[in-house]
């Protein structure tokens, strides 16, 4: 069956097929556009039925190359959705037909596709390798767009590895492509990324310059997604700042867009931020439901990091609560989970916070071995909060019979950190060792501080046992 399709003839928009005997005709080129649009706006549901309808036709027309180009799109879709068994069936059948026919450049998008399925589920080794040949397809074939594009999925890997440095090498390429070809879409989530990379470095007024033109370049395109996620991200450093109402409002907003695209996944991301920001406030029930909404969605989802991440807050929202027991169960659920995938910069917090567990039960050589792992990724990872706090239980541990030697130990300590909040910590530390009149004030005086800029429970607990210990 024949295709015809000449840009500027209304009548060949159509195609045609044959069914008994007597022609067929289908808009398809219309609905192809439709559903991107609506695919883009996160009418998933919407989008799905039309590629669906598409696909069937496509089948009818007996034209391979464009059934195999509607499974690869009718894919896209449902990777956003969550479809994965699905979506890498087509997926990969469409990979295997424009190899037979020998269009490498929509192989490669396939090959994008089937990548995307594995990052979804955490496999990284083999989603890297997807993504690769799809860089080297996108490449050789001249597809620059293609190629930037793959260039950001690399560096989403190396991101959630927690290999920054790396990340951002692939960002800025990225980026260079994405201003050259005026891929608007694009840009706004590479400008998303590295937004991302200089929040967990604590950089929020580069972030939010990131995010805020991540949100511009989303709006301009009707990207919803987009929007919905530079919401939520700027709402995240809103939090960190203090600004506890801003923080929430932005979250309400990100969870109305989800809800109204029928976004689940975003949907968790939210919840375990609102939980986290309800958790800073002291207010356990409502974290507890946020955190135990988000992992009913993305354990279905199987959404491995943000699983891992709801059971460690649970984890700490326990210890607080009292509940080591409990604790430690959600924490081990967390450590499995980030040592199943590989997910460095936050699996040492998850051990630290183990930890502090052993230590607390009267398990000192785990509690030492477990704060020691924590360590020595945490200096791989570049995160100076459990370099600090997890050097002080070291310390501790090491040092339990010699308070001299500790408080020297600390001292060295808090020469190699001047920010306040280590400076508290270890100020806290030392009065703990020595009971110094001078250390403890010294720790009331910086969390103090560090709770009036940026209100948070822990340092409102702190300031209340400085305050009324003599």
């Amino acid at each position: 069956m024949s295709i015809k399709f000449r840009q500027y003839h209304k009548k060949d928009l159509w195609l045609t097929a044959q069914a008994d005997g007597r022609p067929l005709y289908y808009p398809y080129y219309i609905y192809r556009e439709r559903a991107y649009v609506l695919q883009l706006t996160g009418r998933w549901n919407d989008s799905e039925a039309i590629q669906r309808r598409n696909l069937e036709f496509a089948v009818k027309t007996g034209d391979p190359w464009l059934a195999a180009k509607c499974r690869s799109l009718l894919s896209a879709t449902l990777i956003l959705k969550g479809d994965y068994d699905e979506a890498f069936r087509l997926a990969e059948e469409a990979a295997r037909d424009f190899e037979s026919l020998g269009d490498e450049k929509e192989r490669a998008a396939s090959h994008s596709y089937l990548g995307n399925i594995f990052y979804k589920q955490c496999e990284y080794a083999k989603a890297m390798e997807y993504f690769r040949e799809y860089l080297a397809i996108s490449e050789k074939e001249g597809n620059l767009k293609d190629a930037g594009h793959a260039l950001g999925l690399i560096g989403v890997i190396y991101y959630d590895q927690g290999n920054y440095e790396e990340a951002m090498k692939y960002y800025d390429r990225q980026i260079k492509i994405c201003e050259q070809t005026s891929d608007t879409i694009r840009l706004g989530w590479v400008t998303g990324n590295i937004g991302n990379v200089y929040l967990d470095q604590e950089d929020y007024v580069r972030a939010m310059e990131y995010y805020q033109r991540s949100l511009k370049c989303s709006q301009m395109v009707g990207n919803t997604a987009g929007i919905c996620a530079s919401i939520g991200n700027m709402a995240i450093i809103h939090a960190k700042a203090g600004r506890h109402q801003q923080a929430l409002d932005g979250y309400n907003q990100q969870l109305a867009l989800a809800r109204a695209i029928g976004d689940e996944r975003t949907e968790a991301y939210t919840m375990v931020n609102m939980g986290d920001l309800y958790y800073s406030q002291g207010r356990f029930g409502p974290a507890r439901d946020c955190y135990q909404r988000q992992l009913e969605i993305s354990v279905r989802f199987g959404d491995k990091p943000i699983t891992s991440f709801g059971h460690y807050m649970l984890g700490k929202l326990e210890r607080l609560s009292g509940d080591l027991k409990s604790s430690e169960r959600c924490l081990d659920r967390a450590i499995a989970l980030g040592r199943e995938i590989n997910l460095m910069h936050y699996l040492c917090s998850y051990l630290y916070q183990q930890a502090l567990n052993y230590s607390d039960t009267g398990r000192p050589e785990l509690a030492t071995t477990t704060v020691k792992e924590a360590l020595e990724i945490a200096g791989r990872v570049s995160n100076r909060e459990i370099t600090v706090k997890g050097s002080i239980l070291k310390l501790q541990r090491e040092c339990r019979d010699d308070r001299v030697a500790l408080a020297e130990k600390l001292l060295e300590l808090s020469s190699e950190h001047a920010e306040p909040r280590f400076q508290a910590e270890i100020e806290y530390a030392l009065f703990r060792a020595n009971r110094s009149e001078e250390h403890r004030e010294k720790a009331l005086s910086l969390y103090r501080s560090l709770n009036a800029a940026t209100p948070e429970y822990e340092y409102r607990l702190m300031i209340g046992e400085l305050e009324t210990v003599l």
